[in-house]
């Protein structure tokens, strides 16, 4: 990583007096803790500017597109081009959820260390001593009470397994990825950030679905991930923040709802030139998509196929005797057909929904209407005529 002092204080923030400094739960080997318990409540603004100087824990996620977060974004913020995301702006998506989930931070761990019979307090943050690109800030860490009532620490006084804590909160539909045992993947890769860091042998995770019920689930150390962790974060870091080099956008979700958050107005009358590579891949990429649609029409006509056989039966079979298709009823219902033919029964059961009226509102305010108009990326393909000139098919 060359001559890069990680460990330098975030520019214009000097390190609060007495850190960096060892941590009593962890090894000196493994990592220094550099702010204090709570500083991301106390001093948001600090704990901002040293979010920045490495990635953290909910970073890893993004960087292997299975986060809410692009890597493009990741990269921006690293860089200073945007402000950290801070989803307690109530501006931001899933504002509402990230305060709730503040707010019941401290009672979900409390909860959690009673059911598991576990000691739990909450430290600062970390960087690793192994890999100081590697930020986190750790929900908790386990420790233990001697005889006496002392503290005691598994990494100190090499009693029992290191261990740390994370808490999490959920919605409802969420709470599926929960089930039989499971945890998202997210929160997978974010437990192991942190024992990488940390150099941790587990984590205790409680995530509060609904506001209403606990899971409670255990994520073992693996250094398999672990190592995968640190390479992909290496490399981005080496190759993306250190050189200042933009990261290609990836296919995910994620980046597609930042880039249209990034950008959400166009100029009239203004381009930009892509290189030869990029044109092409844009174009080769649009002409896969289309050969996916194709695939996908062929098999809707293969399903309504099967209902022109089906008919008004119930299942299809083969010559031999084995099912094809079904074409069963399910509880939804063909409220158009139902509406029409059969209105005094409907009527009572309509709710009315608000409908924004588009129209009214461009007469009223055309320069807002002109300002929030969603943008519709359409690729063009090239295609060589008869006379050999280029000409564009939309």
């Amino acid at each position: 990583m060359g001559d890069h002092d990680y460990w330098a204080a975030p520019t214009g923030w000097p390190w609060p007096d007495g850190f960096p400094r060892s941590h009593p739960g962890v090894w000196d080997k493994d990592a220094l803790e550099i702010l204090p318990p709570g500083c991301d409540q106390t001093d948001p603004a600090r704990w901002r500017a040293t979010r920045v100087t490495g990635i953290g824990a909910s970073d890893v996620s993004a960087l292997l597109g299975l986060g809410r977060k692009a890597r493009m974004e990741v990269w921006e913020e690293k860089l200073g081009l945007i402000p950290v995301v801070d989803f307690f702006d109530d501006a931001m998506p899933n504002a509402e959820a990230a305060f709730w989930g503040t707010e019941h931070e401290p009672t979900v761990r409390r909860v959690a260390a009673r059911r598991l019979g576990l000691r739990i307090i909450k430290p600062g943050t970390f960087r690793s001593v192994r890999w100081p690109w590697l930020v986190v800030n750790p929900d908790g860490i386990v420790h233990t009470m001697d005889a006496a009532g002392r503290v005691t620490w598994p990494a100190a006084d090499g009693y029992g397994l290191p261990e740390g804590y994370e808490g999490k909160t959920c919605n409802e539909w969420l709470g599926s990825e929960w089930s039989d045992g499971q945890m998202p993947d997210h929160a997978e890769l974010q437990c192991q950030t942190t024992m990488a860091v940390l150099g941790f042998d587990g984590m205790h995770v409680a995530c509060l679905i609904g506001g209403q019920r606990l899971a409670l689930r255990y994520v073992a150390r693996d250094d398999e991930l672990i190592k995968d962790i640190v390479e992909v974060t290496e490399e981005f870091w080496r190759d993306y923040v250190l050189t200042a080099d933009r990261p290609p956008p990836d296919g995910g979700a994620a980046c597609e709802a930042y880039l249209v958050r990034r950008y959400p107005y166009a100029h009239a009358g203004t381009h930009a030139t892509a290189g030869d590579d990029a044109a092409e891949f844009i174009r080769a990429a649009k002409r896969q998509e289309a050969a996916a649609q194709t695939y996908v029409k062929a098999g809707s006509e293969g399903k309504n196929l099967a209902r022109s056989l089906i008919a008004d039966r119930e299942e299809l079979r083969d010559a031999d005797g084995d099912p094809v298709a079904t074409w069963r009823h399910t509880g939804k219902l063909r409220l158009s057909a139902l509406r029409a033919d059969h209105p005094d029964e409907t009527v009572p059961y309509l709710r009315k929904e608000e409908v924004f009226d588009e129209d009214a509102f461009a007469e009223a305010f055309p320069e807002l209407f002109t300002e929030y108009r969603t943008r519709v990326l359409l690729i063009k393909n090239f295609k060589t005529t008869t006379t050999g000139r280029d000409r564009a098919d939309g």
